[in-house]
């Protein structure tokens, strides 16, 4: 009889501590980290202070290409690319009170900054002022309250020098006093998923894609000169918007319980529950959850995960929202540590654990049961399984020693099948 089984794929590693940005995840921000402080004393409204394009204006090199620049000091800064260069950056912090105009020196045909790969935060009572077209791409953006960007060309003249193009960019309104401004701006997004913003406080009021006259909705703003306004308040805003994502380990019932809440839904569908064990690559689907669909009120959803581990370790959870037109978008990345199975061997022993690669012996510990061929997937540190299958607990052995040493050092899974039995080894080579 052919050998069955059904196992999910567990993957062990060394545990640590690592921080994830959030990802469209309504009022809460991404931990966005500056690389380079401006030295620099803020000017005033009339006089703005020059930002320096060289080093001597920052405590550390000038953050050039993927830094993310800090502005500390309260009052107006200009920042101005020159020539026909562009100035690409990964980010920007404004401190509480700090105005940061990003501008260009002149009228040339380049986007004065581009800004890809990091994050910006405007904090409170600050201002980020985009006065030349721009070119923001794999952004995660934060208004804290008080906090507001204005996406408006200085030029005047609408269709000129004014294209602000956004890419796999979020951005996280903390509250109704964040803000969005568009002046003479032609908004352009580009990709699936170009620009998602959470926490907007209006309705939406485009009607069948007609743009509305200049005005206010919530706490985004526009006038007469913003092209392609009805894209932002349209499709691209995320129907929901959330309280919290969370989930623990329950000992009693040795499972994990996800917990999650939402403010306000609108054309939801569904919530699909995503696993990764021990890395943030290798995302399963194993559950849903249906959601209220439309509601202005907190609605608490939750899911428990039984099928865990028996060797234990960091298990990643992440939620894919769905909308009712197939529309998706992601949570943030919560993880919860799972302590190894007590659950004993009856069946293999395995030694020696740890092993240096020289010696390994899988013993089969009632070998007058041995009536089917033994089936092992090895699972190695970085994912990859190896199926061995043989009768000879020997040979079994020797076969995986050789399949480690080919591999890596680190802490691999056996999945070991008998008959209808199944069990878990976390092997340790080092």
């Amino acid at each position: 009889m052919q050998l069955r089984f059904f196992a999910f794929v567990f993957f062990a590693f060394v545990v640590f501590t690592i921080a994830f940005p959030l990802e469209s995840m309504g009022q809460n921000c991404p931990i966005c980290t500056a690389t380079s402080s401006n030295t620099q004393d803020a000017g005033t409204l009339a006089s703005p202070r020059a930002v320096s394009n060289n080093n001597s204006g920052w405590n550390a090199n000038f953050p050039a290409t993927t830094g993310i620049a800090l502005f500390t000091d309260t009052g107006f800064y200009r920042w101005t690319a020159g020539g026909n260069n562009t100035i690409q950056i990964g980010g920007l912090v404004l401190e509480s009170g700090v105005t940061l105009i990003l501008d260009r020196s002149n009228d040339g045909v380049t986007e004065a900054f581009n800004i890809v790969g990091g994050c910006i935060v405007v904090k409170n009572n600050s201002v980020l002022d985009l006065r030349y077209f721009t070119a923001l791409e794999s952004v995660d953006i934060c208004v804290e309250p008080g906090g507001k960007v204005i996406f408006d060309s200085r030029r005047g003249d609408a269709g000129v020098r004014d294209d602000f193009t956004f890419e796999d960019v979020v951005i996280n309104l903390q509250d109704p006093t964040a803000t969005l401004e568009f002046g003479d701006a032609d908004i352009k997004l580009l990709g699936e998923n170009g620009l998602l913003i959470n926490g907007w406080s209006g309705e939406s009021i485009c009607e069948e894609g007609d743009p509305p006259p200049g005005g206010t909705s919530g706490n985004i703003s526009w006038t007469s000169g913003t092209v392609n306004i009805c894209d932002v308040l349209n499709n691209r805003i995320l129907p929901v918007e959330w309280l919290y994502f969370n989930a623990g380990y329950q000992a009693t019932e040795r499972q994990a319980r996800i917990e999650w809440g939402t403010a306000k839904e609108w054309e939801s569908s569904h919530f699909e529950i995503l696993r990764s064990i021990g890395n943030i690559r290798d995302w399963k689907s194993f559950g849903n959850v249906n959601a209220m669909g439309w509601s202005d009120g907190p609605v608490d959803y939750h899911y428990s995960d039984a099928q865990l581990p028996l060797a234990g370790g960091l298990i990643y959870y992440q939620l894919k929202q769905v909308d009712l037109d197939g529309n998706f978008s992601f949570s943030k990345i919560v993880s919860v540590k799972i302590p190894p199975s007590d659950k004993k061997s009856k069946i293999f022993s395995i030694y020696p654990n740890p092993t240096n690669g020289d010696q390994l012996k899988i013993d089969l510990l009632n070998p007058e049961g041995l009536r089917e061929g033994i089936h092992i997937k090895l699972i190695h540190p970085n994912g990859v399984i190896k199926d061995i299958d043989g009768v000879n607990p020997d040979l079994l052995s020797d076969n995986i020693l050789r399949n480690m040493k080919i591999a890596s050092k680190g802490v691999y899974i056996l999945v070991i099948a008998l008959d209808s039995e199944i069990e878990y080894h976390k092997l340790i080579y080092r």
